[in-house]
């Protein structure tokens, strides 16, 4: 049971005020990630776009929305503390000041992330320490026990230095929220559905009818693209760090999730949605993932060879093409030049007209490629330097 008194606090100062967040993105996307929250039309302030991420403020329930149903955020940060300092003692008496019994269980033991840059204070590890020292100082002042034993509902801590300045922060979200819960099966080199998503809203998925994926792997386009275009919320099969917070309201954030799915989930248009990877095995674990997410009748797969697909078998003039074509991980291909011109050769003499999004390996890939891309965005995938071509064949 939570005291009545830290139950009031909950109230006045968890959900009765406004809060700094910070949506950790994809570098390269963080404005992509800004158009899907103005889209689900979730009210915040003081927004700041800059590498990595958008900090903005707001409401705890918009922070419940934001993570329920952003296909493009990676996790979301709320700010608890920013201050100087240069020495463990200070930085120990600062973080026993923060009311951790507001937002941690008293059987928590919190874990930690740990950066330092340009700062006095580097050795994580003592930071780690003084950290959880500071924290039990807390609780032992709030709970009589003090104690703290290891649960399942752990949260995380963010320590960040840089410059001597701290910013501590709370994990709101728990696992990543590229993590839904619904593609169990993966293939070799996948990307993030949080990247997928971004890369579908870069091209502009809602101004289209059909979408093919020729080079599906385990199907993550597909399926990011049927959830987009069916206004499923990203988060419907998953918890969040913040569900285990003292004084959750649960019924309000039950509330919350119903009346956004009682929202018009039909899609605006008619849309037909193509899966094809050349590896039967592969396309087969497309399948599996279709039949574990409830889509399986929303996506056709087949297994030929790309080069061999022709025009005619999509007939909707709004065609969208969008792959990750293998650069080393999926396959091993000698020729990674050859390979990239004669994906552009082909979308040129097969499907012209049509619209594309393609990750490229590489300025030499993006050249052999051969079609000017109208947009193009460098990022890193898997620890590998590449870019994203949109544009017209």
């Amino acid at each position: 049971m939570i005291p009545k008194n830290i139950e009031r606090r909950i109230r006045q100062h968890v959900y009765a005020k406004k809060h700094t967040f910070f949506a950790v993105i994809q570098p390269g996307f963080e404005n992509t990630a800004l158009y899907e929250i103005y889209r689900n039309n979730i009210e915040m302030s003081n927004i700041s776009v800059i590498q990595g991420g958008i900090e903005f403020t707001a409401g705890i329930r918009e922070m419940w929305a934001l993570n329920y149903l952003s296909r493009c955020v990676t996790r979301i940060l709320m700010r608890l503390a920013t201050f100087k300092v240069l020495y463990f003692d200070k930085f120990r008496s600062k973080t026993a000041s923060i009311p951790w019994e507001l937002y941690l269980a008293p059987e928590c033991v919190p874990a930690f992330s740990i950066k330092c840059r340009h700062s006095r204070l580097y050795h994580t590890g003592r930071l780690e320490d003084e950290c959880r020292n500071g924290i039990t100082e807390r609780m032992k002042t709030v709970y009589s026990n003090g104690t703290h034993n290891k649960n399942t509902s752990c949260q995380t801590v963010y320590i960040r230095l840089e410059d001597d300045i701290c910013t501590l922060s709370i994990d709101t979200t728990g696992d990543p929220l590229y993590k839904r819960g619904l593609r169990t099966h993966i293939s070799k080199a996948p990307i993030r559905e949080t990247l997928a998503s971004c890369i579908l809203y870069e091209a502009d998925i809602l101004n289209f009818t059909n979408i093919l994926d020729p080079m599906c792997g385990s199907g993550i386009f597909p399926m990011e693209a049927a959830f987009i275009l069916n206004n499923t919320p990203a988060g419907i099969t998953r918890k969040f760090a913040f569900e285990y917070w003292p004084g959750h309201k649960d019924k309000a954030f039950t509330f919350l999730k119903n009346s956004i799915l009682k929202q018009d989930s039909s899609p605006s248009v008619n849309f037909k949605i193509f899966a094809n990877d050349i590896d039967k095995e592969t396309a087969e674990l497309t399948c599996r993932n279709l039949n574990a997410s409830g889509l399986v009748n929303k996506i056709e797969v087949t297994s030929k060879d790309f080069f061999s697909l022709k025009r005619e078998q999509f007939p909707d003039e709004n065609l969208l093409i969008v792959t990750n074509p293998p650069y080393g991980g999926r396959i091993d291909i000698q020729d990674l030049t050859l390979f990239y011109k004669n994906i552009g050769n082909k979308l040129n003499k097969d499907f012209s007209g049509s619209h594309f999004a393609v990750i490229v390996p590489g300025s030499a890939a993006e050249k052999a490629f051969g079609i000017s891309p109208d947009k193009k965005i460098p990022f890193v995938n898997g620890g590998k330097k590449v870019i994203l071509l949109i544009g017209k064949c």
